[in-house]
């Protein structure tokens, strides 16, 4: 299994700075194509691999001085007409952070910081058809984000967020005190799912038969 990045810094100001990121997850070969410094979309569309792309941005933005805010967003799959209607219940594959840390000068408080992650159902778990069957051609799935059942990503599950508060403060010079506070919520959508629509999920042959 094969994981290919690109990401393009861009800083139209010197308070905000944006990175454009692409991901490509494959495996059963060694692709020279994706190290041509091109886009993926682009390269894909030359060679005909059906690879799973994921792409995205990050940035962060200093307001003022001891204070950093930063995001990160990441899309495996959505459905982009469905979303032009305003059909916020479509289906959005995707994962992504938002926090701030705060970084007071001469004061007790070292620092505060906070951010929410987000994954939603399916993310990193893209399904594998090369070689013309699920798992592929050596029954290994090559384009998930999975090594050995852990994800390569994310350190908490799709279909969960968290939720992190940290803060450090020295109220004295030999006196250091550090809270942590985190919080995370998982939904598993196959525990209440009816035993035929398991069945039938299970043993069908694709996964684009129109069902889904």
């Amino acid at each position: 299994k094969f994981y290919s990045v690109h990401n393009v810094d861009l800083k139209p100001h010197k308070k905000f700075t944006l990175s454009l990121i692409e991901m490509i997850s494959y495996g059963h070969r060694f692709d020279f194509s994706y190290m041509i410094p091109s886009l993926y979309m682009v390269t894909q569309s030359f060679t005909g691999c059906g690879d799973n792309l994921i792409m995205g941005m990050c940035g962060d933005y200093k307001p003022f001085d001891g204070l950093e805010i930063y995001f990160q967003g990441m899309l495996d799959d959505v459905n982009v007409n469905e979303l032009f209607k305003f059909d916020l219940d479509t289906r959005i594959t995707g994962s992504g952070i938002l926090g701030a840390v705060y970084v007071p000068e001469n004061f007790i408080l070292e620092y505060v910081s906070a951010d929410l992650t987000m994954v939603t159902p399916w993310m990193y778990s893209h399904p594998d058809f090369s070689g013309g069957s699920l798992v592929g051609v050596t029954g290994l799935n090559m384009q998930n984000m999975l090594h050995n059942g852990y994800c390569m990503s994310s350190n908490i599950n799709p279909n969960s967020w968290k939720l992190n508060l940290k803060t450090s403060m020295r109220p004295v010079e030999n006196l250091k005190l550090d809270f942590a506070f985190s919080l995370v919520r998982h939904s598993n959508v196959n525990e209440s799912l009816p035993l035929d629509e398991a069945y039938w999920y299970l043993t069908r042959t694709k996964l684009n038969d129109g069902k889904s």
